[in-house]
């Protein structure tokens, strides 16, 4: 029976209903926010009556696998299977390609899933409660959301349950932990935004642009506060540098700053945000199939952001035919692989130079010249 109930789950979680809602309604989530798809944004672009709705929808979703088997009289280690495939579908819906349509990180699927296991009421409750009190202490919807299932965890722990539904209460929440780590993440930075705060949307007082960066060694993970709680296990010798780097390969490119004080002859200020996919050199140059992605991935982001432009930065401008790929893919957004910009510099301004020289009296035979950055896009 459950090899039948699995995948019929993991088809009913793959199904992104608030999305197709959202388009029904003329909203394109994937330019929702600078955030992506959280509470936030949805009650911005979609009012509280579709958020309601959609929410809903996300609930049926976890809900109705584990109604389901709870009528076939399945035990609370096979519903929980249940939960955990309908939430994979969720999160990585494999009939859909790249990119796929932007869904909610699933707080509706879990508090579905939760209100589908046959748990006692003060056992159900504690989930919920965890989550509450997360978000009114911190005031972040995704560590609320994140209460959810590490309360069932905590629960599933130590509530006399069988091993099996304990391994399974712990994969749901790795699952949820993995796929808010960006919020997390932007938490430690001090970006994350919270229920009822404005939004730092594009205005017409603002020009955006983003530019691709990327670590030049270990040492330069840690200048993010996300990674920097790894830094002392590595000297300790308790992660090894090749863990961190295939880590490294595993992750999206992320927002990992911005830079601002510059405005325009009309007055308007230059934002820019800086986008980090954590690749070093070596990487890169190894892997340029892996490096382009990240490069498409890093401009869909900036476009997300609002930006109108985005620059690939030094190493990303010699992947992907010098950006030509990156531009094929992400047409709606201009990309700059920087090579364009030096050498329209260089050009305006030698002219200006040889002049100041000549009026200086100096010899340019008796001169000598250094060209740095020849081993690069230049």
């Amino acid at each position: 029976m459950m090899f039948v109930l699995l995948p019929l789950s993991y088809a009913l979680g793959a199904l992104p209903l608030g999305y197709w809602l959202a388009r029904r309604r003329g909203v394109d989530l994937r330019t929702a926010s600078p955030y992506t798809l959280g509470l936030e944004t949805a009650l911005r672009r979609l009012g509280p009556g579709l958020t309601l709705l959609a929410f809903l929808l996300d609930f049926a979703k976890g809900y109705l696998p584990l109604a389901l088997g709870r009528g076939l009289g399945l035990g609370v280690e096979e519903l929980l299977a249940l939960g955990v495939a309908v939430y994979l579908g969720h999160l990585y819906p494999l009939f859909f390609r790249d990119p796929w349509p932007l869904r909610a990180k699933g707080a509706g699927v879990l508090l579905g899933v939760l209100a589908g296991l046959p748990l006692e009421p003060a056992w159900g409750m504690v989930p919920v409660a965890l989550g509450l009190a997360l978000y009114a202490l911190t005031g972040y919807a995704s560590l609320g959301a994140l209460g959810l299932p590490l309360g069932l965890f905590g629960v599933l722990l130590f509530g006399g349950f069988p091993l099996g539904a304990k391994v399974l209460g712990g994969l749901l929440f790795l699952l949820a932990l993995w796929r808010y780590k960006e919020n997390l993440g932007r938490i430690l930075e001090g970006t994350e935004p919270r229920l009822g705060s404005p939004l730092p949307l594009p205005s017409e007082r603002q020009v955006v642009c983003a530019f691709l960066i990327h670590p030049l060694t270990v040492e330069d993970f840690w200048q993010s506060p996300r990674f920097r709680w790894a830094r002392p296990l590595v000297r300790l010798g308790l992660l090894k540098q090749a863990w961190i780097e295939r880590l490294a390969e595993l992750f999206r490119p992320m927002k990992v700053g911005e830079v601002r004080g510059v405005r325009t002859a009309d007055g308007r200020e230059v934002l820019c945000h800086l986008i980090s996919a954590p690749l070093l050199p070596h990487q890169i140059k190894a892997k340029p199939e892996l490096a382009v992605r990240r490069a498409v991935q890093g401009a869909r982001l900036a476009k997300e952001l609002g930006a109108t432009v985005v620059g690939l930065g030094a190493f990303w401008s010699v992947v992907g035919e010098k950006g030509k790929r990156v531009q094929e893919a992400v047409p709606d957004i201009e990309v700059t692989n920087g090579g364009a910009y030096t050498a329209g510099t260089v050009k305006a301004a030698i002219p200006g130079i040889l002049a100041h020289f000549a009026q200086s009296g100096k010899d340019l035979k008796k001169t000598t010249a250094a060209v740095v950055g020849v081993n690069g896009v230049v």
